[in-house]
Formats: structure tokens, C-alpha cells, sequence
């Protein structure tokens, strides 16, 4: 491949089957020695772009921050914040092979994070290629039922479609069961407070529901 700029380098691989943790992690490993400890990483997706003077307002914040920050920040052009990026870590992997997150290798969460502020970037999704994350969450809560992780998000996906009551019910009493088993195994609290705060479950007592509330407010 034709070197573009002797700062950039690519590197082309294809994966089949493809998952989303799979390909960062080998991202990862694709820049490990470029990289060192500490280090900031950015994980746009190919149909995400950046707003003019990007690197110039991004650097000087990321060079003066704490360096205790470990997750990155920045606003979408409505304004939301979205995890964008982390530092640089051996101790970091991608897991989950939709709905990706990195985490320490222990799974704990990166959660110090950097705000970016007068910064923006943007997402020209294709219409002609129509997401097909419902189908594959579907998939791995078949192959892993008792993940948190697939059953929150295969839930919400579920919720929001309605055509599968009886499938999203089934969802709905395997999440109940097995976060309130494993309660130190959740991800992504606020996703699964909301689903559970937004149903009818007679399964989620007041202990669970302060369990939520009072993880939601340490984020």
C-alpha cells in the first residue's frame, strides 16, 4: 500500500467471522509499537469524521490533563457525549464482540474520564447499509445467555423493535436473574437500571433498584 504520510501507517486485515472486540484488539496490537504507556487513543469509526482544528483544541487538553484520566470524551453534533477514546495500556483489552468496551484485563471499567470541550465529531452512517446489531445480539445471547453484557443491550433492542413480545419477556427474566446473581459482573450500569426502572418486574425488589441508583451516581 502506498505510504500516505510518513506519520500514518495502515494496515489492511479482513475478519471472518467479523466481531467488533476482535478487530480493535488487533488495532491495538497494530500500533502497540508506536505507542507507550500512558499514550492517547482515538476510536473513530470509518463514517465518523472530526470538526476543523480538531487535533489542535484536542492536544493541548489531552497533554495538561490529570494523568489519573483514563477514557476520552467528546461531544456528537447534537451535543451528547460519547466515549471516544483511552489511554494506552497492555492492561486494556476489547471485550464482547458487539457493543464493544474496553476494559482492564481484570474487566474492571474505565471510567476517569477526559471532557473534551469545543471539540465535535460527526456520523455519516450509509442508509444503503442498514445496521444488523439486533440479529447478532440475538446470536450471542444464544451462544452466551448469561451474559449481562448481551442481555442488557439484546433487551434494549428488543424494547425498542416490539414485534417479539414473548422473546423480549424471556430477555427480560434471564437480565433479572442473573444480575441479581452477579451484581459485580454489570457493565454499563445506567443501560440496565433503565431497563429495568422502564418495565413491569415484580423480580426487582427495592435493594436492586437502590443498587442502580447509587451506581448510576458513582459514574
Amino acid at each position: 500500500m502506498e505510504k500516505i504520510h510518513p506519520n500514518i501507517h495502515v494496515k489492511q486485515q479482513i475478519f471472518s467471522p467479523f466481531y467488533f472486540d476482535d478487530a480493535r484488539n488487533a488495532a491495538l496490537d497494530f500500533i502497540a509499537p508506536y505507542m507507550k504507556e500512558g499514550d492517547w487513543v482515538l476510536t473513530f469509526d470509518l463514517d465518523e469524521y472530526v470538526s476543523d482544528n480538531f487535533v489542535a483544541i484536542l492536544r493541548p487538553q489531552c497533554e495538561n490533563c490529570s494523568k489519573d484520566l483514563n477514557a476520552l470524551c467528546i461531544r456528537d453534533s447534537t451535543g451528547c457525549w460519547h466515549w471516544q477514546g483511552h489511554r494506552y495500556s497492555k492492561n486494556y483489552r476489547w471485550f464482547y464482540h458487539i457493543h464493544e468496551t474496553i476494559l482492564t484485563l481484570d474487566k474492571e471499567e474505565l471510567d476517569k474520564n477526559l471532557y473534551v470541550q469545543n471539540a465535535h465529531y460527526f456520523h455519516n452512517q450509509d442508509p444503503s447499509k442498514p445496521r444488523n446489531y439486533r440479529k447478532i445480539l440475538n446470536d450471542m445471547v444464544k451462544i452466551e445467555p448469561n451474559c449481562i453484557h448481551y442481555l442488557v443491550n439484546a433487551f434494549e433492542e428488543e424494547r425498542c423493535a416490539k414485534d417479539n413480545p414473548e422473546y423480549r419477556e424471556w430477555l427480560r427474566h434471564q437480565l433479572v436473574y442473573n444480575v441479581m446473581n452477579n451484581k459485580d459482573d454489570v457493565h454499563y450500569h445506567d443501560y440496565a437500571y433503565l431497563a429495568f426502572a422502564e418495565t413491569d418486574a415484580p423480580e426487582v425488589n427495592e435493594e436492586l433498584i437502590n443498587y442502580f441508583y447509587e451506581a448510576e451516581n458513582d459514574i
